[in-house]
C-alpha cells in the first residue's frame, strides 16, 4: 500500500485515521541466489556483508526505510533465510558499527557518516543489535542441543 499526502510535513507522520501496512523486506532474490549457488557449488558458505542502513534513534512500527526497525528487520529475515540453507556456515552482517566515510561529502542532506552499523557511532546498540543478539544466542543454544 502507497500513500502520498499534500502536507508537507505529513510524510514524517501519517494521520492517526490512516492504516499504513508495514513495509515488506524484499529478499526473495537472496534467497534464489543462496539456493542456486547450493545446488550448483554444495560447499560451505558464508553470507556476508547484509543489513540496512538506519538513524539512530529513527523508530518506525510501519518499517521505513532508515530507521532502527527496518534495519533490524532485514537482519531478521537476512539469518532466517541463512538459517534454511543448509550450506550456510556462517553470517556476518555489514557492519558493527557507523563509521566516517571520507568518500561521502557533507551537504544538508548528508553528515558524512556512513549508518550501517548495528551500534551507532558513539556504540549505543541499535534495535539491529538486539535482534542480532537474539538469533545468535538462539543458534547457540540450537547446536549445543545437537551436540
Amino acid at each position: 500500500m502507497s500513500t502520498a499526502y499534500e502536507d508537507a510535513g505529513a510524510w514524517t507522520t501519517p494521520p492517526a485515521h490512516a492504516e499504513v501496512e508495514p513495509r515488506k523486506v524484499e529478499l526473495t532474490k537472496l534467497e534464489e541466489i543462496l539456493t542456486r549457488q547450493g545446488a550448483v557449488y554444495g560447499k560451505p558458505t558464508l553470507l556476508t556483508e547484509f543489513g540496512a542502513a538506519s538513524i539512530p534513534g529513527y523508530r518506525s512500527g510501519t518499517l521505513e526505510f532508515w530507521s532502527e526497525d527496518y534495519h533490524a528487520k532485514v537482519i531478521e529475515e537476512t539469518l532466517a533465510i541463512a538459517e534454511r540453507m543448509p550450506f550456510v556456515c556462517g553470517t556476518f552482517p555489514f557492519v558493527f558499527a557507523d563509521y566516517r566515510d571520507p568518500s561521502k561529502e557533507i551537504d544538508s542532506y548528508w553528515d558524512e557518516l556512513n549508518y550501517k552499523g548495528v551500534v551507532s557511532y558513539s556504540r549505543r546498540e541499535k534495535v539491529a543489535y538486539w535482534t542480532l543478539q537474539a538469533a545468535y544466542a538462539r543458534r547457540r543454544v540450537r547446536r549445543t542441543k545437537d551436540a
